[in-house]
């Protein structure tokens, strides 16, 4: 199954599925997110009200065939289909997975972007060196990440949760709760480089979408979340979406809403 709309014909944008989750996992399933957001997908609009345009044309190239593997070699595996992707033209659109599967894409866009900034939507920081011993992990991304691009190029969005050993506290780049104010505010300082976006559905409150493994209260709303897509997806050479997890969603909505985020990042991509 592919993401609705997938074209045939040989597209710039392209969408990659990394159905990868690790083993330090407080709750299993986000591995099953690719293939439940294509599902669900089939159930929106190719038009959206809220962009006032249609989805443009774009390649799903289904999932990367990953197996029982250890996250460094998943991330070396990312890494190097990226970069290959990107060299011929492409613009990747990851469908993660849990939130480890960031790394390998922004390490490829790097490469070929060196002055790259990561935009990171998430309740948390990701940016504890190890957790439970291990140095790369879904709580350990965004330090791997900052090693790669610079401390000083990556700025957090809506964080509610941190780690005593993660000094937030100490970095004017981390935006506790809010996101889209603090976006607008110092939007200038990097408009003009290329921007890679890492989106955490985790980044919404859950009393709208609860469907994720690690899910925290006080998170933005649906609104807020597309509007986010519409201002950051025009400046973008990539992005991932992460963390949706379908084993805790029954009904579906979360599977729903997610496709709907991810058809207005499409949409707005174009523009």
């Amino acid at each position: 199954m592919k993401f609705l709309g997938a074209s045939d014909d040989d597209e710039k944008l392209v969408i990659l599925g990394v159905p990868y989750e690790g083993e330090l996992v407080f709750r299993k399933g986000a591995k099953f997110a690719p293939e439940r957001i294509r599902y669900f997908s089939d159930s929106i609009e190719e038009y959206s009200i809220y962009s006032k345009d249609y989805i443009p044309p774009f390649n799903d190239l289904g999932d990367l065939e990953l197996g029982n593997i250890s996250s460094e070699e998943m991330v070396n595996i990312v890494k190097n289909r990226v970069l290959t992707l990107i060299k011929s033209g492409k613009k990747v659109i990851l469908l993660g997975g849990d939130h480890t599967i960031s790394l390998g894409t922004i390490m490829a866009n790097k490469l070929v972007y060196p002055n790259l900034v990561v935009l990171h939507f998430d309740a948390h920081l990701d940016r504890r060196d190890d957790y439970l011993g291990n140095t790369l992990n879904y709580a350990t991304v965004m330090k791997r990440v900052e090693e790669i691009v610079g401390r000083e190029n990556v700025y957090s969005f809506g964080i509610r949760s941190v780690a005593k050993e993660e000094e937030p506290f100490v970095n004017p780049r981390i935006f506790e709760f809010d996101v889209l104010e603090p976006l607008k505010r110092i939007w200038e300082m990097f408009a003009k480089r290329p921007l890679y976006m890492s989106f955490d559905f985790d980044i919404i409150d859950p009393s709208f979408f609860p469907a994720v493994t690690n899910p925290e209260p006080c998170g933005i709303n649906i609104k807020e979340a597309l509007e986010v897509i519409k201002m950051v997806a025009p400046y973008t050479v990539g992005a991932d979406f992460v963390e949706y997890n379908p084993s805790l969603d029954p009904s579906g909505s979360a599977g729903v809403t997610a496709s709907i985020i991810i058809r207005e990042f499409l949409i707005n991509s174009k523009k």
